[in-house]
């Protein structure tokens, strides 16, 4: 069976070196290489003329480390060198190792056939389109993981017995069928990753491909045929895009398989507050699917970032597992000097955090500014308006606290106030979760929302404060009347503040 089959190759190749080449020149590393001009550019060659029954008879065949040059000149013009045409080095068993330019787009049929002698990893120029059938046929020799680029065509048996490639085996996508034996005994390769454009793979395309330990389809299943994958268990496990299990586990030869697994990635996406911005994208994504996530400010508010610490927008990745992203906005009146980096804003000598913490359906935003003036430190902790100065005085600390270090945490509300530091009194007040009532127990009051306003009870005479959440005064109401309504702008969570009593928070939906 064998030598029929190295027969037929033989004369498949050497039947198709039938151009005379138009001129020779040596390449930069030393050897003489043989070249046809066609459509203006430099194709390399075989050197043998037509009807010779061998492609380098005649003709020394190169030999060593070859370096193919990206151009070429001839009768005082350069050439770009943009293809290695059929069976130009057919069976140089010399060559040890190769080095193609980034203009070469094309790797013709039997290029580099029985070069046995090629001993090393195959980097194959990004610009490369089509190899043709038997192109690497026999290099037993070359070694590494080979990365085929934007290759469009793969011909038949191209790395047929390439036994010495070793690592994982990326198909790219611009693939949409694997020929015959394009990888037969390739027994070097651990692992394969098939593009979602793949809808035929041909017969014995990975016969006996030994090696491999797992395969990962981005495809739904392509045809194949019996013995497309003959040689290694039925048992490796099979990664298959998400929803595609039963598909694979129907298909025919597919169902021989018996370890499949869906790739699944769940992709989370929020926003800090959806009063200032939106986001699309996320949801559930297979493995190796690009996801795109979008921030959408609304007027009057910024995209700061995303909480990766990415400040790109639209954020484009792959999805290789699950996954959570929040896009975090702030007002537009952030000074013209602001610089962020990750989740830190430097404001000249400023320095600017902005803390996230989820609460159920809100993200209250805390900001803390500290500014050094001469000797003093200055901090200011906006929640919704509350202040605090430390002063150092001949290395003596003075400080006066009011409603300091509010900070919500499991629904609670903690107080903490100092007076010449010393811990004057410590409140801890329950935020009711539900959209019914807050009890007051200073003012005997009660905090709701009704029919997207909110209404408060019990503060007659009081002044009446309306914060959104990150502490901007939006209303002040003071009325004699049993209820106090307050008008807001959309739904989301706000504050409101009754006198000198602490803030709460009331949550209104539309």
């Amino acid at each position: 069976m064998k030598k029929y089959l190295i027969l037929f190759i033989s004369q498949f190749i050497l039947g198709h070196c039938a151009y005379a080449h138009d001129f020779s020149a040596v390449a930069p590393s030393g050897q003489t290489l043989y070249y046809n001009i066609v459509n203006g550019e430099a194709s390399i060659t075989c050197p043998s003329q037509l009807g010779n029954t061998y492609p380098y008879y005649g003709y020394s065949r190169p030999t060593g480390n070859l370096i193919i040059p990206d151009s070429v000149l001839y009768d005082g013009v350069f050439y770009t060198v943009s293809s290695i045409g059929e069976n130009a080095f057919y069976n140089c068993t010399g060559l040890l190792s190769l080095i193609i330019p980034n203009t070469v787009t094309m790797i013709g049929h039997g290029a580099f056939s029985s070069c046995s002698g090629l001993m090393c990893s195959l980097d194959l120029p990004s610009n490369i389109t089509f190899i043709g059938n038997y192109a690497f046929y026999g290099c037993s020799g070359l070694t590494g993981s080979l990365d085929i680029p934007s290759v469009t065509n793969i011909g038949e048996s191209a790395f047929y017995g390439c036994s010495g490639l070793t690592g994982s085996l990326i198909i790219p996508n611009s693939i949409t069928y694997i020929c015959n034996n394009a990888f037969y005994e390739c027994s070097g390769l651990t692992s394969l990753v098939i593009p979602n454009t793949v809808t035929i793979i041909g017969g014995q395309a990975f016969y006996n491909c030994s090696g491999l330990t797992s395969i990962t389809m981005r495809c739904y299943p392509p045809s194949i045929l019996s013995n497309t994958f003959s040689g290694f268990p039925l048992n490796i496990p099979i990664t298959v895009p998400c929803g595609a299990l039963t598909s694979y586990q129907n298909a025919q030869y597919w169902s021989n398989f018996t370890h499949f697994v869906e790739g699944c990635a769940t992709i989370t996406v929020t926003a800090n507050d959806f009063t200032l911005g939106g986001v699309t994208g996320g949801g559930e994504y297979s493995a190796g699917d690009t996801v795109t996530l979008t921030a959408i400010p609304y007027s009057g508010s910024q995209f700061i970032g995303w909480s990766n610490g990415s400040q790109t927008n639209p954020l484009v990745f792959v999805a290789t597992t699950n996954a959570s992203y929040i896009a975090a906005f702030a007002a537009d009146n952030l000074p013209p000097d602001t610089v962020f980096v990750h989740d830190t804003t430097y404001i000249s000598y400023t320095i600017h955090d902005t803390i996230i913490q989820n609460i159920y359906d809100t993200v209250i935003n805390i900001i803390h500014d500290t500014i050094f003036i001469n000797n003093y430190i200055h901090d200011t902790l906006f929640y919704p308006v509350y202040i605090h100065d430390t002063t150092f005085v001949d290395h003596i600390v003075y400080d006066t606290v009011y409603f300091h270090d509010t900070i919500y945490r499991d629904r609670y509300i903690h107080d903490t106030i100092y007076v010449h530091d010393t811990v004057y009194i410590h409140d801890t007040i329950y935020i009711q979760e539900s959209e019914g009532i807050d009890n007051n127990a200073l003012l005997n009051a009660k905090i709701y929302q009704r029919n997207g306003q909110i209404v408060v009870e019990g503060a007659e005479g009081y002044p009446v404060y309306l914060y959104d959440v990150v502490g901007r005064l939006l209303a002040t109401r003071r009325e004699t009347a049993q209820e106090v309504l307050l008008d807001v702008p959309a739904s989301g969570a706000y504050l409101v503040k009754i006198g000198d009593a602490p803030a709460r928070r009331v949550v209104v939906r539309r």
